[in-house]
């Protein structure tokens, strides 16, 4: 089972926990729920079980999507709330969707092996078109495809570590080829990044 969560969190308590970069972020959402890994699977970076979407706002008030197969605890707010919904089987069913997804581009480096991200909006939806059936069972419509957002950002994470995540926003629609490849996909996110905000498929079926 799958929970999607829709958390609104308002001025007082955006400055009580202090939300103001990707990593505060990162603790708001971790810690809506309960860590159920072992040490040696943390070790082994066995991703969490569920991810998120920083869906914007201003200063008063910001929106949050979280994936989750478990319920979120319960929080003490002051002017914020969450309201969650289960994913129903039916709901990964369709054939086609509406998607958008924020996503880190990046390309391994064959001689020095480090991550490097991809730049401009063109190497970006072909990069995402290049990996969309094999690693995640859609095939996007390129001429749905669009690249509606690109930033790259720079943050203090956990022991002072420097961070610079590159996003790109998507949109467009997608058919499904591998039904157990996309809902793995939905379920765990796509691509790099997924501890900061990327990679939640957020879809509409298509009828």
């Amino acid at each position: 089972m799958n929970y999607l969560s829709y958390l609104e969190v308002g001025r007082r308590d955006l400055n009580r926990l202090s939300i103001k970069d990707p990593y505060s972020v990162h603790r708001l959402i971790y810690g809506l729920f309960d860590d159920v890994r072992t040490e040696e699977e943390k070790q082994k970076s066995i991703p969490s079980n569920f991810c998120y979407a920083d869906l914007g706002g201003n200063t008063l008030r910001r929106q949050f999507l979280v994936l989750s197969d478990r319920l979120p605890k319960q929080q003490e707010w002051h002017d914020s709330s969450i309201s969650v919904k289960k994913v129903e089987d039916w709901y990964l069913n369709a054939e086609a969707y509406r998607f958008n997804v924020i996503i880190n581009p990046t390309t391994r480096d064959s001689t020095s092996q480090t991550l490097k991200p991809v730049k401009g909006r063109e190497a970006i939806a072909n990069w995402f078109l290049q990996r969309a059936e094999k690693n995640w069972g859609i095939r996007p419509a390129p001429e749905s495809l669009m690249v509606d957002k690109v930033e790259v950002l720079t943050f203090t994470a956990k022991n002072n570590r420097k961070v610079t995540l590159a996003q790109a926003h998507l949109s467009g629609c997608f058919e499904v080829t591998d039904r157990t490849l996309f809902i793995k996909a939905f379920r765990s996110g796509i691509g790099r990044g997924r501890a900061f905000g990327c990679g939640l498929l957020q879809i509409v079926p298509i009828k």
